[in-house]
Order: structure tokens, then sequence, then C-alpha cells
């Protein structure tokens, strides 16, 4: 059972995740117009792109004190999203309630649960103090622009 910090705690976990996906979706539009105006033959060389996400949890520094200062934070896990492509069909930051109301216990449903919130728990199959020993969040927004050169034109 959850003490009532511990539910503090976790919608505050949930309400950073919420603006992380609110900046994740941001960017991810501004970079998908700029980039599907070049795929629109604005500029040829570029054929097609892939756009993936990839958001790191990392623990509290609190919880590994002896630490030495040049190691990394130990991870909690890691949530990868192949395709950001489109968009539209993407749960990040699309303001939505992802709430598993079977798995949670009730006082975790005051708010509405981000698609990465619900990731942690149903997804990952983190547990609760697991989830509760996330510290710092890594994201990485990965573009990757293609070109497909079938070699010179027969004349």
């Amino acid at each position: 059972m959850l003490t009532t910090q511990q539910i503090d705690e976790l919608l505050q976990l949930n309400w950073r995740l919420m603006q992380t996906e609110a900046e994740i979706r941001k960017n991810a539009v501004r970079y998908l117009d700029f980039v599907k105006g070049d795929t629109d033959n604005e500029n040829p060389w570029i054929n097609d792109f892939e756009f993936r996400l990839e958001v790191v949890f990392y623990i509290k520094e609190s919880l590994v004190p002896d630490l030495p200062v040049d190691e990394e934070l130990p991870v909690v896990g890691i949530w990868n999203l192949e395709s950001l492509k489109h968009l539209e069909h993407c749960y990040i930051g699309d303001a939505q309630d992802h709430a598993e109301l079977e798995v949670l216990d009730k006082r975790l449903l005051t708010e509405r649960h981000c698609w990465l919130f619900h990731c942690l728990y149903d997804h990952m199959d983190l547990s609760w103090v697991q989830i509760l020993s996330i510290g710092e969040i890594w994201v990485r927004l990965k573009l990757e622009l293609q070109h497909w050169d079938m070699g010179a034109p027969k004349q």
C-alpha cells in the first residue's frame, strides 16, 4: 500500500512527464514540418527520414550516495519509440488519459496519466518502488535524414 507522500511523489512525476511530453511533441512537430518539406521535393536530395524517441530514467542521486563522481547514475528504465514519423498516431503529448484503472491505487486517479507515466507501470513493468526511485530523465530525439544514390542515370 502506497503512503500519501508516495502518491504525491508519483503524481509529481506524472506532472513532470506531462511537461516533458508537451516539449517532445512541440519539438517533434517543428522538426517534422522541416523534414517533410524537404522530402516533398523542396530538397530532392533527402529521400526519406527516420525519427525516433528515447527516454532514459535515472535513479535519484540520493539513493546512491557512494557513487563515484565520474560514474553515471544507474538507469531505472529506458523507453524507446521507434517512430515519431506519424505524430498523429503517437500517444506522446496527446493530452489523453492513459490511466489503467485496474492496476492502480485509486488515489492515483485524481489526475490524468500521460503516456510516459502509463508506460512506466504498464509497459515497462516497473514497480511503484522503482518508479519512485526515478530522479533525472534524459530525452533523446533522433532525427535521421536519408538519401539513396541510385548511381548516375544512363545516357
